[in-house]
């Protein structure tokens, strides 16, 4: 079952992109009936696509994978816990769901997030301030 969720997850996902390319493209033409009668379809396509998206995404944090619990714990926003290579949390990408959370009232999550990178930062502060004179000075830092 969770891996039906998995596919329904990507599928919605790839839907949205798709139909968001397809508005680009039928924007361009001419307004007509049928420019709009596509323009329409398009819409309801990426509404529809970003529903599922939502719903399936959330039934699969709270009743599939690991749960809840794994996902809210640390603070960190986990790129796929289930896929090896992205084992990792994004800067990026969990300050834009930071943000997303804060805009819905999320506070308590969006808090952590943002507790668990200030953790990260003054635990690294040393080899950060390092980093940063070798850069000044025209130097790379060492990976």
């Amino acid at each position: 079952m969770s891996a039906l969720f998995a596919f329904l997850h990507h599928l919605a996902a790839f839907a949205l992109v798709a139909s968001l390319v397809v508005e680009f493209v039928v924007i361009r033409d001419d307004m007509s009936a049928r420019t709009a009668r596509r323009l329409a379809l398009a819409d309801l396509v990426l509404g529809v696509s970003a529903g599922v998206l939502l719903v399936v995404g959330l039934l699969r944090v709270f009743y599939f994978e690991k749960g809840a619990a794994f996902y809210f714990s640390s603070g960190a926003f986990i790129a796929s816990p289930t896929f090896r290579q992205y084992r990792y949390a994004w800067l990026r990408d969990g300050a834009f769901i930071a943000e997303g959370l804060d805009l819905v009232g999320r506070l308590d999550a969006s808090g952590r997030f943002h507790d668990w990178v200030a953790g990260l930062i003054n635990d690294s502060q040393r080899g950060i301030e390092r980093s940063i004179a070798i850069v000044a000075a025209g130097g790379s830092p060492a990976r």
